[in-house]
């Protein structure tokens, strides 16, 4: 989880999981708050340092300078893709990383992945970026806080905002 239910740490965690789906073991919280400390400078002592991310400044930052505790993890290139492509490159590169605006339950005491959102017409409150792993003609799963989530196609539609094809190579 890199400590995502404490700090914005969501996109370094997706980075994280993509990573064991590559075959380069699990990182623990440690690293992924490294990570976070050393790309945006999150101090986790000082919440104002905490200012989540830009997922396409954090692919920039990790091309051209690799993983910060394995400079050789590098990502070559990313693109953003449709919804409809996210099969086939989960086919080709394991998952897809991306982003989307999590709805609140009708209480607001929790996120609502159900289509209830939907239903309600739930406004998205807060971005999070997460790693999606499987998708199909009726749903979508990705992972967040570690443990795989599923959503209906419809939701996704709604709630996702960006979704991205991403070479990771390893010069290890």
């Amino acid at each position: 989880m890199g400590d995502n239910d404490k700090f914005g740490t969501c996109a370094f965690a997706m980075c994280g999981n993509h990573a064991v789906l590559l075959g380069k073991g699990v990182m623990g919280d440690g690293e992924i708050l490294n990570a976070a400390r050393v790309i945006e400078g999150l101090n986790d002592q000082d919440k104002s340092t905490d200012r989540g991310e830009n997922v396409d400044a954090l692919f920039a930052w990790i091309k051209a300078n690799g993983w910060p505790g394995d400079p050789t993890f590098t990502i070559s290139a990313w693109s953003p893709i449709p919804l409809a492509n996210i099969g086939a490159t989960i086919t080709q590169r394991l998952a897809v990383p991306s982003w989307l605006m999590l709805p609140m339950t009708a209480d607001e005491s929790d996120y609502d992945f159900t289509d209830d959102a939907l239903v309600r017409n739930a406004i998205g409150a807060y971005a999070h970026a997460v790693l999606i792993v499987e998708a199909d003609s009726v749903s979508v799963t990705f992972i967040t806080w570690a443990k795989p989530q599923t959503v209906s196609l419809r939701w996704a539609r709604q709630y996702f905002r960006a979704f991205y094809d991403v070479l990771w190579i390893d010069d290890a």
